[in-house]
Order: structure tokens, then C-alpha cells, then sequence
């Protein structure tokens, strides 16, 4: 079951980095996580100066948009120690 802050956003449980898995993401894992999401987040990468070595802060922001425009009707906020940063 998941939880809510006050205004609506989904709350993550806090893991290691490496213990999150698809089940802990804010949505259940459908054909817009692996056909829209993913390949987004990883074509967002592919054309940043250093693929390899991208700054925390930058691809939160790159995959709170992603979030947004794939999945528009849930709440989730992107953090760096929250299931869709670890598990991407």
C-alpha cells in the first residue's frame, strides 16, 4: 500500500540504493515504464556531454520531467534516494 503526503504525492520508503526493485517504483510497472519511460530516461542520457558521469542533481531533474509527461496523473516527486532514480 502507498503513502500520501498531505498534498497527494506518493512517498517512497527509503532503501540502499542497490535494494530497490520494479515493485518499489510508484506505479506498477506497464508498458509506459518500459516503452516510454526507460527508453526516454536512457535517450536523455545518451546525448549529455559525459554519458557515463552525469550529476545527480541534472538527471533528477531530467527524470522528474520524464515522469510528468508519462505517467501526468500520479503525484511522485524524483529524489535521489527514491525508487525511480535507483531503479532507472
Amino acid at each position: 500500500e502507498r503513502i500520501y503526503n498531505k498534498d497527494g504525492y506518493i512517498i517512497d520508503v527509503v532503501k540502499k540504493r542497490a535494494d530497490y526493485v520494479n515493485a518499489d517504483l510508484p506505479v506498477q510497472v506497464d508498458s509506459r515504464w518500459y516503452r516510454s519511460f526507460v527508453p526516454t530516461a536512457t535517450l536523455w542520457c545518451s546525448i549529455q556531454a559525459n554519458t557515463w558521469n552525469i550529476p545527480d542533481d541534472e538527471l533528477v531533474v531530467a527524470l522528474q520531467t520524464i515522469f510528468k509527461a508519462v505517467y501526468p496523473e500520479v503525484k511522485y516527486r524524483v529524489v535521489t534516494n527514491g525508487s525511480v532514480f535507483s531503479v532507472v
